[in-house]
């Protein structure tokens, strides 16, 4: 915690107006009618920076940022931006408190598991904001654009959903429920956990120009036929020993996740009407893969080999990412 106070406060980040809630927050609410007063305090960095260094090492954990830095290749400052910025945008501080709350009513392991949840799911979006935000991006343009699109993808809970992540869903709702969580809370943890491509989905709907739940249709569905849902969960599931091990499966689930956004991306400018439901935007990519089918075939081939040959493993996802990028390549000039 030292050493991140002594980061935030040498950065600029106490100075982004986003943070002034956190100076407030900070003094009985008396005295908040005394704004000038307080934004002139003479300790204004070192309180912000002191409550954003508690509040990110007490949710994430001591290895948070380091994790993201590895990951994203950048500096503590994007990460604590993305962080604020991604709190906000899912709406997980009423979410926590809810947890919170549960104190003394389930067991402690429960809260503990439904916190992992939502701090895996942050960490997903902190790593994307932190990566792709243009340098010295403040947290209030992060959560404009981000926020409503989230907040639509919240709302659709398992709409947009392919069959694969809707039945993980409800396998994870049914069980905090038989736990002692109440059905709402599993829900909403749930479905947060459910999003961590939520970000990478609004970016799609803005670059495509096409409403964030059409996109988000089109690319489950797609996940679906590619099975890139299953695929990133059994990368997921694999817990290696050594660190950089770790490192590089973390790094395949980016790929997967970056070959379903490409191919999204192409898919887009096919479709000119709405999407009404999961099945539509399903058919949409069905009607691509019929028009690429023999370099999907020898993707699908490849993936039933291996599918015979025994329990995963790292290297045979690689073999599959490579020939989803093999796909990917082959198919540029295809159009539906």
């Amino acid at each position: 915690k030292n050493t991140l106070f002594n980061e935030i406060v040498d950065s600029n980040i106490p100075d982004d107006p986003f943070l002034a809630n956190t100076l407030y927050n900070y003094f009985p609410e008396a005295l908040h009618v005394y704004d000038t007063a307080l934004e002139g305090h003479r300790l204004r960095r070192e309180i912000i920076a002191t409550r954003l260094a508690n509040d990110i090492v007490n949710l994430g954990g001591i290895t948070f940022i380091h994790r993201v830095k590895e990951r994203a290749g950048t500096e503590t400052s994007p990460i604590i931006r993305a962080y604020v910025a991604a709190k906000a945008m899912f709406g997980l501080k009423p979410l926590l408190q809810r947890i919170d709350d549960l104190d003394n009513h389930v067991d402690a392991a429960i809260q503990t598991e439904l916190r992992l949840d939502l701090i895996n799911a942050l960490r997903r979006q902190v790593f994307w904001l932190a990566k792709t935000r243009p340098a010295g991006s403040s947290i209030g343009d992060m959560v404009e654009m981000y926020q409503p699109g989230v907040q639509a993808l919240i709302s659709s809970e398992t709409k947009t959903l392919s069959p694969y992540e809707s039945q993980l869903l409800t396998e994870r709702v049914e069980d905090l429920k038989a736990r002692g969580t109440p059905e709402d809370l599993a829900l909403d943890v749930a479905i947060v956990r459910a999003l961590t491509s939520a970000t990478d989905i609004v970016d799609l709907s803005a670059n495509c120009q096409k409403n964030v739940e059409d996109i988000a249709m089109v690319f489950n569905a797609t996940g679906e036929v590619f099975q890139f849902d299953r695929l990133r969960h059994l990368a997921m599931e694999m817990r290696p020993d050594q660190h950089w091990d770790r490192l590089a499966v973390r790094g395949l689930v980016e790929t997967f996740l970056g070959q379903q956004y490409a191919l999204v991306e192409r898919l887009s400018g096919t479709i000119d009407e709405p999407i009404a439901s999961y099945d539509q935007a399903r058919k949409h990519v069905d009607a691509y893969v019929t028009q690429t089918q023999e370099s999907f075939d020898r993707f699908t081939f490849l993936l039933a080999d291996i599918e015979k040959a025994g329990s995963w493993t790292f290297a045979k996802l690689v073999l599959v990412a490579n020939a989803i990028r093999n796909y990917i390549d082959e198919t540029e000039s295809n159009t539906v």
